[in-house]
């Protein structure tokens, strides 16, 4: 899978989570984490699933000291 295809699913996957938890700012860090990741020379390894969560994780705790 390119980067690129990873990216659109992962995309996909982030607008479903968006739907259900609405929080527009955290969206477009999102997004934009996404946007960086997908022109990346580095092949995306892994599902866009894991990704998705990844990132999700990432721009929630931007901050703060990570749980996990």
């Amino acid at each position: 899978m390119t980067n690129r295809d990873c990216g659109l699913a992962c995309r996909k996957r982030l607008e479903r989570y968006f739907d259900d938890h609405p929080d527009a700012d955290l969206k477009n860090l999102a997004l934009k984490a996404l946007r960086y990741l997908a022109v990346s020379d580095e092949p995306l390894a892994g599902k866009p699933e894991g990704w998705a969560a990844g990132i999700i994780y990432a721009v929630a705790d931007r901050d703060r000291q990570a749980c996990g």
